[in-house]
């Protein structure tokens, strides 16, 4: 299992976390935050962020949404160091690189499938750490033909079709209550990249995590990203799956 709020690899060639989030990961949150919320988080739940990185997008949500949860961060990649930074730095989040016990009565799963060579076995894993009745809220990158370096450098192994991935969480005992695209503005954009990047281009080294664009360019990427995520949630509502750069789900493991 690997790394994906911020994986792990881009934090390392970042030399630590990011001085200022990309909107991309901000809208990200926020989008997440509602999404979460509108599940009725009990007070005091128990918590599990499966890949969860440096820990920044499942730590935003906590403190946001649930500020007394029991959030256990886990990441099979962590260096002994980082845990200690990580655990430093996020009083009353707990991180651990060996897969914790549950149940939990929350379990999220934020662009980690793809990282995972067996993802069968792994949503398995993720229906058995989580109580009957529990909220799965999990995250993919869409579109097999979006396949590129960016997913070879980070050691993705697949990109999903929404109906592989419904049919992934499905098959592996959850009911997906609502869910689809997110960041549909950004699709068209991704697509003509592939269109012109060439078949044998490879990554040399893992991007670092930066932003520092002026703050008017900012706050007008932020702007038009959070018109995108308001169409995600209100289709999601209505049952229209709008292709879009990410696919999302809200399940429940059946009582």
């Amino acid at each position: 299992m690997a790394s994906a709020a911020v994986d792990l690899r881009e934090r390392r060639a970042s030399g630590g976390r990011a001085p200022q989030r990309h909107p991309w990961e901000r809208r990200r949150a926020a989008f997440f935050g509602q999404t979460l919320a509108s599940t009725a988080p009990a007070a005091g739940l128990r918590w599990l962020d499966a890949g969860a990185g440096d820990g920044w997008l499942a730590g935003t949500l906590r403190t946001t949404v649930a500020p007394d949860a029991r959030l256990v961060c886990w990441d099979a990649n962590y260096a002994d160091d980082e845990i200690r930074e990580l655990r430093e730095a996020s009083p009353g989040v707990d991180f651990v690189r060996e897969a914790p016990s549950g149940p939990f009565d929350l379990v999220t799963a934020f662009d980690v499938l793809e990282h995972v060579e067996d993802d069968v076995a792994f949503v398995g894993t993720l229906f058995e750490r989580l109580r009957p009745g529990g909220v799965l809220l999990v995250s993919v990158p869409a579109w097999p033909m979006l396949y590129g370096p960016h997913d070879e450098i980070l050691a993705h192994h697949r990109r999903y079709r929404p109906r592989e991935a419904r049919s992934l969480l499905e098959n592996g005992g959850f009911e997906v209550r609502r869910g689809g695209g997110l960041f549909h503005s950004l699709l068209p954009a991704r697509v003509l990249q592939r269109l012109v990047v060439r078949p044998n281009e490879k990554l040399t080294e893992v991007p670092a995590l930066h932003w520092d664009l002026p703050d008017l360019a900012t706050r007008a990427i932020l702007a038009a990203l959070s018109a995108d995520n308001r169409l995600s949630e209100a289709a999601s509502h209505v049952g229209i799956d709008i292709p879009g750069l990410t696919w999302w789900a809200v399940c429940e493991r059946p009582r």
